[in-house]
């Protein structure tokens, strides 16, 4: 995930280095409620659903689990699309979703289990902070 992260920062260092070679040029950019596109969205459930079979979980807490997951990332994107809000204001409702989502986790896995699902999920947590914060 430090790959990416990196990568995307390489990527948009080219572009910036790109767009100022570029000065009597005006480029729209359309407004976009997403932090991330879907190909990367998509990229991002394989990665995590690979992941999180390391953590050990039985097949029926494995659903309640991925439940819990799905149901803070419905909130998560409500709270994305508010555009009345600051990007401070978003980072704090975002994380304080983030972590009423993993009190609910933490009751449904061992805490070794639960210590797994913190050092997967806190790197997807780091990467929408980031988002928030760029954009």
């Amino acid at each position: 995930m430090k790959n990416f992260i990196l990568a995307i920062a390489i990527l948009f260092s080219f572009n910036a280095i790109g767009q100022s070679a570029k000065k009597n040029t005006t480029v729209t950019k359309p407004a976009t409620n997403t932090l991330y596109s879907p190909k990367e969205k998509e990229e991002i459930k394989k990665t995590f659903l690979k992941e999180i079979d390391q953590i050990g979980m039985s097949p029926v807490v494995k659903t309640k689990y991925l439940e819990t997951i799905n149901k803070y990332s419905e909130k998560l994107k409500a709270v994305n699309k508010d555009k009345s809000i600051s990007n401070t204001e978003l980072t704090t409702k975002a994380n304080k979703l983030i972590k009423d989502q993993n009190q609910e986790i933490k009751k449904l896995l061992t805490p070794d289990q639960y210590k797994k699902h913190k050092i997967i999920y806190n790197r997807f947590q780091n990467s929408i902070n980031y988002r928030i914060e760029k954009r």
